[in-house]
């Protein structure tokens, strides 16, 4: 993999002796390469936090993290698969998307070479990742590949999403059983409101654990965001600072309070780490992956 030197203050870039200019808005770089490195840049302000809930500094990976510890672990005590649901929130623009495709990464890699990880690209936006077609998906799913897999699927109604689960749950189910698989939700709230969730992904909350499905749900509003889902959470990261009254009431009734005076003051693109055994901490910004 090239190393990518990339100058945030002038846009200016450099590869293998190539060099162009690109814009930085709310730090979603759109490059034609898709996962890169970026070079360090000067640290954010030191923050306490604890070991193994930030798993990334500035989004370069920390590789003397163990990956199964960065988001979740992968298998429980008996030895066997842990699920992990993961919520993601922030306004647009402070760099929820970049934290959710790293968490995404890290975890396909944690969990094995036949793990894959999915974007549901639900407003087309992801274009450097690989589009799966309907027709390839069920091959795609089961074939047996060394590399890293990460593909995105375009789904244009509540009767594609069903048609999607249903893929995910046969795959499983089928003598080929293939390997896990790490879905990621964007603008999860496109296909739910707090009282419902779409058919498929009421399907993939409820039942996807059988058929080890990890979620990965990003979303601007927490308090837009699927009761069904958030039940299930097992991890839930806030990305910059949360300012509408209803999402604050909202994560009051999630957070304990400490844990909340920390998110309501966090610096630009700083996020806060929580999970369901209590645990939190405040992480520095992700760089570009």
């Amino acid at each position: 993999m090239s190393l990518v030197s990339l100058d945030g203050s002038s846009g200016r870039w450099q590869r293998d002796g190539q060099q162009g200019e690109i814009h930085l808005p709310a730090l979603l770089v759109k490059l034609r390469f898709s996962w890169v490195s970026a070079v360090d840049a000067p640290g954010p302000r030191a923050l306490p936090v604890r070991p193994g809930l930030c798993g990334y500094r500035l989004g370069i990976v920390n590789h003397d993290v163990n990956p199964s510890r960065m988001s979740h672990n992968v298998m429980d005590d008996s030895g066997k698969y842990r699920r992990a649901v993961s919520l993601v929130y922030g306004q647009t623009g402070s760099g929820k998307t970049i934290l959710a495709r790293a968490l995404l990464r890290e975890r396909v890699k944690s969990l094995g070479r036949r793990a894959v990880g999915l974007i549901v690209d639900t407003l087309q936006e992801h274009y450097d990742v690989p589009a799966i077609g309907p027709r390839s998906l069920e091959q795609y799913l089961t074939m047996d590949a060394e590399a890293e897999r990460i593909g995105r699927v375009l789904i244009d109604s509540e009767e594609d999403f069903s048609e999607f689960a249903a893929v995910l749950e046969s795959t499983y189910l089928v003598p080929r059983n293939r390997g896990p698989v790490v879905l990621m939700i964007d603008e999860v709230s496109y296909w739910s409101s707090p009282s419902r969730s779409t058919p498929g992904l009421s399907r993939l909350i409820r039942y996807g654990r059988h058929w080890q499905v990890d979620l990965i749900g990003v979303a601007r509003r927490p308090a837009e965001t699927s009761r069904e889902l958030s039940a299930q959470s097992t991890a839930i990261y806030i990305v910059g600072r949360i300012l509408e009254p209803r999402d604050l009431i909202y994560m009051r009734q999630i957070l304990p309070s400490d844990a909340m005076t920390k998110s309501e003051s966090l610096d630009e693109f700083e996020y806060l780490t929580y999970r369901s055994d209590g645990t939190y901490a405040v992480c520095p910004p992700v760089k570009i992956l």
